[in-house]
């Protein structure tokens, strides 16, 4: 082994043992664990359902923050009754100096404009390739019942709603404060900061309960210095929970697996643009108390990076949780899928297989649905699904950039459609996204999401997509028909207007053009909303 490569794998062995790094603000793994001494000792005082109710307020701050200005407002009243460090913890932090507003807004671009599919990489890619990590794993397994679907779908809600808090334009933004002197300092903001920071104290939270679970931890030893605490987890073997190497890894899984999987589908990003989504995750990394050393927004090191923390954390071959994962994960993508020769299995499975590698698969796909995916009746399937995705990518990328107005009345129109299946996830949702559960493996069930509700709520998903897939494929009709229309027009109009053939495929592409477009526009426009308002609701239940 080289020098250089030495020294790399020392530096990620010391990553193992690592949980917050505190440079980036305050240190949640002593956050959540004052939290935690505080309720045991006295339960009067502020304790888990005291930083719920904090969290319930900090979206209340991002919907309405004029009411901060208002004195005697009920939002003030009630950050007053809590520990200023716990509410401080979600202040503004300053921005380092290498933030670019402009990278930001160009990553943010990327998911207004390809919402669905990303929503898509990122269960066919990010996440299986979260579950490869076997070191990584037992935090995972050991904090959901797997084989319980409520606890399986919401871990899979929360992470849409991660994405797309930070992905979505403003989610995280540079906001600047001008003192006297014409001097600015600058400072992140926004929802998906507001998010990153939530799941930073999650994180945390794991990482106390996994290693000291809270019945262990008692009114009488509280007190006590945590070293004398017993710990329940293997962190010789495993290393510290959700350390700073398997962070960066997950962080990788976002900011370079999203952008590689467009380009598989078929959207050639420019290397500007991958840079620009690296960027905004490297931001969000740094929320998160991630290393900067660990993070990049250079392409081919991400590239390198990721390869070297894949190969370092698969393993020998595949585990039986992190085979579990997978399969949750396609169980959770085939249910939008029809029920018809077993497509509903194995599509997801060689969507992942595309989007990973027939080598990674094989680590987190069982060996009969692998060869079943691989016959012919799937992967014609499949392949024709995909071409038609890089046809589309194809014809918008050269169409839309010199129709500007009408492609960014599609990609809205798309947009919403895809931020309304994100928003159906918070229906049956078993707790409020990123609050801190009682103990590692332990959730709440919401009142009113019965199996019946469930039923009818994936039904309702079922719909929504077909609707916004069949959109789509319209969408791509049109574009297709357009392109031999930039010929023919103009032969009908200038040169040979009275030429029969002409005539007939003028006629044949605006028709191919305009019908596709309006039907795709009318069911994006109008039924679509009328979708939207049909969603099942358990208030209405």
């Amino acid at each position: 082994m080289r020098a250089g490569e030495s020294t790399f794998q020392k530096r990620l062995d010391e990553a193992r043992t690592v949980g917050d790094w505190s440079s980036s603000g305050p240190n949640a793994d002593e956050l959540v664990e004052k939290v935690f001494r505080d309720q045991l000792r006295r339960p009067e005082h502020f304790g888990r359902v005291g930083y719920h109710h904090l969290l319930v307020l900090a979206d209340q701050i991002m919907v309405s923050p004029e009411l901060l200005l208002i004195q005697n407002s009920h939002l003030n009243q009630q950050l007053a009754r809590m520990p200023q460090e716990i509410v401080d913890y979600f202040d503004p932090m300053p921005a380092p100096d290498w933030v670019d507003e402009k990278q930001l807004a160009i990553a943010s671009r990327i998911w207004v404009n390809n919402t669905i599919t990303l929503l898509l990489v990122l269960y066919a890619s990010s996440l299986p390739s979260c579950y490869l990590i076997q070191k990584g794993i037992p935090v995972l397994y050991t904090s959901d019942k797997l084989r319980d679907r409520k606890n399986i779908s919401q871990r899979l809600f929360e992470t849409g709603f991660m994405l797309d808090d930070v992905m979505s334009p403003g989610g995280i933004k540079v906001i600047q404060d001008v003192r006297d002197g014409g001097r600015q300092d600058r400072y992140l903001w926004g929802r998906g900061y507001l998010s990153a920071k939530k799941v930073r104290v999650l994180h945390a939270s794991m990482r106390l309960m996994l290693q000291f679970p809270p019945h262990t931890i008692t009114a009488q030893n509280a007190g006590e210095d945590r070293g004398k605490w017993k710990n329940h987890w293997d962190v010789g073997r495993l290393g510290i929970p959700i350390n700073q190497e398997d962070m960066a890894y997950t962080l990788l899984t976002f900011g370079y697996l999203l952008p590689r999987g467009l380009e598989i589908w078929g959207d050639k990003l420019t290397l500007e643009e991958k840079n620009a989504v690296l960027h905004l995750w490297k931001v969000t990394g740094y929320i998160m108390g991630i290393q900067p050393d660990l993070m990049t927004d250079k392409w081919d090191e991400a590239e390198s990076l990721f390869g070297k923390l894949q190969a370092r954390g698969k393993g020998d071959g595949s585990t039986e949780a992190g085979l579990a994962l997978t399969e949750t994960v396609m169980g959770f993508v085939g249910g939008y899928f029809p029920k018809i020769g077993g497509m509903e299995k194995r599509l997801p499975a060689t969507m992942i297989i595309d989007q990973c590698g027939l080598e990674v698969a094989r680590y987190l796909i069982a060996p009969e649905l692998i060869a079943d995916s691989r016959r012919i009746g799937p992967r014609f399937c499949y392949g024709v699904a995909k071409a038609a995705a890089r046809i589309y990518f194809f014809l918008r990328n050269m169409i839309m950039p010199r129709m500007p107005m009408v492609g960014a009345f599609l990609a809205n129109l798309l947009h919403g459609s895809g931020k309304e299946l994100v928003e159906s996830f918070r229906d049956s949702f078993v707790r409020q996204p990123f609050f801190i559960p009682k103990n590692a493996t332990t959730w709440e069930e919401e009142k009113g999401a019965t199996e019946e509700f469930h039923q009818r709520l994936d039904h309702w998903r079922q719909v929504l997509f077909r609707h916004i897939l069949f959109s789509i494929v319209l969408l791509a009709i049109s574009l297709f028909c357009f392109v031999p229309l930039l010929y023919f027009l103009p032969n009908y109009i200038f040169w040979s207007p009275d030429s029969t053939g002409v005539r007939f495929w003028t006629a044949f592409c605006s028709i191919g053009t305009l019908v596709p477009l309006l039907s795709a526009i009318a069911i994006m426009k109008y039924q679509l909303p009328a979708i939207f308002e049909s969603r099942p609701s358990i208030k209405s239940t």
